[in-house]
């Protein structure tokens, strides 16, 4: 008998909260994923290479034989198509660009790296003072990796701008990947959940059907469910984290 109202009175409730958790983080990562999401994020903080502050008068950084009296920094910038669809090129309403101003400007600049074996066909060029990014392909999931040597008076970050179709560019603070490792910690967090939950109502049953006083009973089998609570409650928080962080 006290196995059923246990039952009833905790798993049920305790498995609806889980159901319902991750069913609302599923629907609101697919519902807010956008259909084409140009994203960039820096691959590590921009390296200062010159300070223009701190250096000796005899010592100068030349950018075509002219000398530099700015910071100069290089920069690793990934960039990737975060979406659900290709962005072609009729896509496009304003260019993917780095910005340059009157605080900024950009020396050199090159392509390091290219995902799927390049099938993106990426490129960078020049129009008038704009740094232009272009492509043959730009599917969900391809990206890419810049390497930019850019001065600066400040000590600035070089953003990215643009538009396509339904979306700006986006600068992300971290690139987020479902990667395996990913799947099987929220399998573990899920699995270790779910016994935590039945461990709780086994040990207040056990504790309830054991010969002891029923104060006494009835006190140990609280302070073991409020520390299977704290648990499931731990692992909940962690299983809900990871699994926002992948979808």
């Amino acid at each position: 008998m006290n196995m059923k109202i246990t039952n009833k009175k905790y798993f049920v409730p305790a498995l609806i909260a889980l159901c319902t958790i991750t069913t609302t983080l599923i629907f609101n990562k697919l519902i807010n994923k956008s259909e084409r999401e140009p994203t960039y994020t820096f691959k590590k903080a921009p390296t200062l290479i010159f300070d223009s502050n701190n250096t000796s008068s005899k010592i100068q950084f030349y950018y075509n034989d002219i000398a530099v009296n700015s910071n100069v920094y290089v920069a690793n910038i990934i960039i990737w198509n975060n979406g659900k669809l290709e962005i072609k090129r009729e896509d496009i309403r304003n260019n993917l660009k780095f910005i340059e101003d009157e605080n900024i400007k950009i020396l050199e600049y090159e392509i390091v790296n290219q995902s799927h074996d390049g099938l993106g066909d990426f490129k960078l060029k020049r129009e008038q003072n704009d740094l232009i990014l272009d492509w043959k392909n730009f599917d969900p999931g391809f990206s890419l990796e810049v390497k930019i040597i850019y001065s600066a008076k400040d000590n600035k970050e070089i953003l990215m701008d643009g538009y396509v179709k339904g979306n700006e560019m986006i600068k992300s603070n971290a690139r987020k990947e479902s990667s395996p490792l990913y799947i099987l910690v929220i399998i573990c967090l899920l699995v270790a959940l779910i016994f935590t939950i039945f461990r709780m109502i086994k040990s207040k049953a056990n504790l309830l059907n054991e010969n002891k006083d029923l104060d006494l009973k009835s006190r140990s089998a609280n302070f073991i469910l409020n520390a299977y609570l704290f648990l499931a409650a731990i692992l909940l928080i962690g299983f809900s984290y990871v699994l926002y962080n992948v979808f």
